[in-house]
């Protein structure tokens, strides 16, 4: 009986080792019966999709969100367009993470849009003769990914059918005037 018991326990031993083991090539660490995150892994912080509507704004902030490290890796070089494009692209990915939470029995708010952009300084922003030719037109570059990706994020959010309360009409407001801003940059306007 003994000899079974002393098995069993260095069975479950062994076993407990290897899934250890396992989840640690995965880049986990398991603290009780859940995985947590280590160093250098990313924390979904979107819920699951839960009906195509939601699936397809998961994609939209994907977009918003790439448009957004493409603008900030562009130069300060755009008279201010960058920077609020930028801004501009900050505050449709607020709007549609709180479409993405909002639930029929919430109050709604309605934002207003011009206001609220008008509100957003030129950022600051230097001339493009401070730079190398080359580095302005890897930034171009940039601003051209940018545009882009607010354009998938436009053609996105027209297959959203709600309306979320309004805030998918702000959304899309807001990538139109997003992309306005990424134009003017690229176009050398004031």
């Amino acid at each position: 009986m003994k000899k079974i018991l002393l098995m069993s326990l260095v069975g479950a031993l062994a076993l407990s080792a290897l899934s250890a083991s396992a989840q640690n090539r995965k880049g986990r660490v398991v603290q009780g019966d859940r995985p947590v995150t280590t160093q250098g892994q990313k924390r979904h912080k979107t819920p699951p999709a839960k009906d195509a509507d939601h699936a397809a704004m998961q994609v939209v902030m994907k977009d918003l969100a790439a448009a957004q490290k493409a603008m900030r890796n562009a130069l300060p070089i755009y008279n201010g367009h960058r920077h609020r494009a930028i801004e501009i692209d900050n505050l449709a990915s607020r709007v549609l993470r709180a479409a993405y939470v909002w639930s029929p029995n919430a109050p709604t708010r309605p934002m207003d849009v011009q206001a609220e952009v008008a509100k957003i300084g030129k950022g600051n922003e230097q001339p493009a003769s401070k730079y190398p030719h080359d580095q302005v037109v890897r930034s171009h570059e940039r601003m051209k990914q940018a545009l882009a990706a607010l354009q998938r994020a436009k053609v996105g959010l027209t297959h959203v059918q709600g309306a979320y309360g309004g805030s998918i009409n702000e959304a899309r407001q807001l990538v139109d005037l997003a992309m306005l801003e990424v134009d003017f940059a690229l176009k050398g306007r004031p």
